[in-house]
C-alpha cells in the first residue's frame, strides 16, 4: 500500500507540474546566468593562458620558436568544428584568436628577436603613457599610432572585400552626431576655398540602389584643418550626415579639402621624426556608410592631383578611391545642382556588401 500510495502521489505531482504555466525568464535571471558564464570564462581563459605560458617556456628552453602557425591552424579548425552556433565561424575565429593570446605570443617573440633592453622597454611604456595623456574626446593618439604604423590599413585590407567599395582608415578626427541634412545640401558655410559637388549613389552588392542608406561625411577645410582645430567655427564645420533618396542618390555641396599634417606635437610626431618620415596626408573626404542588412563601410575619397597621393603618412590611399575632380566653369552645368560656377564635379558610387549570415 505504501509503495502504491507513494507512486500515486508522485504521479499527481508530475501531472500538476506539467499543467502549471511555465515562467518566462526575466532580464535579471538571464543576466545572472551571463554573469556566471563570464566568471567561468575568465577562470578557463586564465587556466589556458597558464598552460600556454608553460608550453612557451618549454619551447624556449629547447630553442624552439614559440609561434607555430601549423599548430595554431590545427587548434582553430578543431574549435570551429565544435561550434554549433549561433556564432558564425568568423566570430568564433576572432574570439578564439583573442583568447589564445596571439598578440602576447608575437610581442614576446619580438622582444626576443630584438633583444629588448630595459631602456627600450621603458621608452615604449613612456610612449603609451604620453599617448594616453594627450588623448581626449577630440583626439585619439592611439588611433593615430595605429594609422602611422600601417596597422589600421592592414586591418582594412585583411577584412576587405573583392565586391564592395574598398575601405580605408577611420582616422582620429571622426565625431558622432553631425547634423542630418537633405540630399543636395551645402556644408560650405563660412568656409573659403574652391567649391565641390560630391554626388553619386549607394548600391547593394547586386548593384541595386539602397534607399535610406546613411552617409556620414567629414573633411578638412581649404587650409587642411579639421573642425577640432577651428574653435571660431561651428562644432560640426564641414561635417554632416545624409540619407539617400528613393533612387539611392546622395549629393553634397562642399569645398575642396587640402593635404594636411597629422598631429605632430605628441608621441606620434616623435615616432615619425625618429623614422625620418613626414606627417602629411593627401587631401580626401571621409565617409562612413551604413544600411540595414549590409556591412558598414568606412572609407576615404582622394583627389588624383594631390602632391602627396603616393606618399600618405598613414597608408590609406587605394587606387580605386582616387578620383578625378572635373572642373566646370559654365553656369549651365551648375544650374541643375543649384551650385555656383566654377565648381568641381566629383562622382562616386559606394557599393556595400550584404551582412554575413549567422551560423
Amino acid at each position: 500500500r505504501f509503495e502504491a500510495g507513494t507512486a500515486a502521489m508522485a504521479k499527481e505531482k508530475a501531472v500538476k507540474k506539467a499543467a502549471a504555466p511555465s515562467r518566462a525568464p526575466t532580464i535579471e535571471s538571464l543576466r545572472t546566468k551571463i554573469d556566471a558564464l563570464d566568471r567561468e570564462l575568465v577562470r578557463l581563459m586564465n587556466e589556458r593562458a597558464k598552460l600556454a605560458h608553460e608550453i612557451g617556456q618549454v619551447k624556449n628552453s629547447c630553442g624552439i620558436s614559440a609561434y607555430a602557425p601549423a599548430r595554431e591552424d590545427e587548434v582553430l579548425n578543431r574549435v570551429l568544428a565544435l561550434s554549433k552556433g549561433p556564432l558564425s565561424d568568423r566570430c568564433v575565429r576572432a574570439v578564439f584568436r583573442e583568447v589564445i593570446s596571439g598578440l602576447v605570443t608575437h610581442l614576446h617573440a619580438f622582444a626576443r628577436d630584438v633583444q629588448l633592453t630595459h631602456a627600450e622597454w621603458n621608452a615604449g611604456i613612456d610612449f603609451l603613457w604620453r599617448a594616453g595623456r594627450i588623448s581626449d574626446d577630440k583626439r585619439n593618439e592611439f588611433v593615430l599610432t595605429s594609422d602611422v604604423l600601417g596597422m589600421s590599413s592592414m586591418v582594412d585590407l585583411l577584412n576587405g572585400t573583392a565586391h564592395g567599395t574598398e575601405s580605408s582608415v577611420l582616422g582620429p578626427f571622426y565625431v558622432e552626431g553631425a547634423p542630418l541634412l537633405p540630399v543636395g545640401a551645402s556644408i560650405v558655410g563660412d568656409n573659403g576655398g574652391e567649391r565641390v559637388l560630391l554626388r553619386g549613389r549607394v548600391l547593394g552588392a547586386g548593384g541595386q540602389p539602397l534607399a535610406g542608406a546613411l552617409l556620414d561625411f567629414w573633411q578638412t577645410d581649404a587650409d587642411g584643418q579639421y573642425s577640432q582645430a577651428l574653435p571660431h567655427m561651428p562644432e560640426f564645420n564641414l561635417r554632416c550626415r545624409m540619407r539617400t533618396d528613393a533612387q539611392g542618390r546622395y549629393a553634397l555641396q562642399t569645398v575642396k579639402p587640402r593635404y594636411y599634417s597629422v598631429p605632430y606635437d605628441g608621441p606620434v610626431g616623435d615616432l615619425l621624426r625618429a623614422g625620418g618620415r613626414h606627417a602629411l596626408r593627401p587631401s580626401h573626404f571621409h565617409v562612413l556608410v551604413t544600411a540595414p542588412r549590409h556591412r558598414p563601410l568606412v572609407t576615404e575619397l582622394f583627389a588624383e592631383d594631390d602632391p602627396y597621393i603616393d606618399a600618405d603618412a598613414v597608408f590609406g590611399v587605394r587606387s580605386t578611391l582616387v578620383l578625378h575632380f572635373e572642373r566646370r566653369d559654365d553656369a549651365a552645368a551648375a544650374a541643375p545642382y543649384e551650385v555656383e560656377a566654377p565648381f568641381y564635379d566629383v562622382a562616386f558610387d559606394f557599393r556595400l556588401d550584404a551582412e554575413e549570415a549567422s551560423a
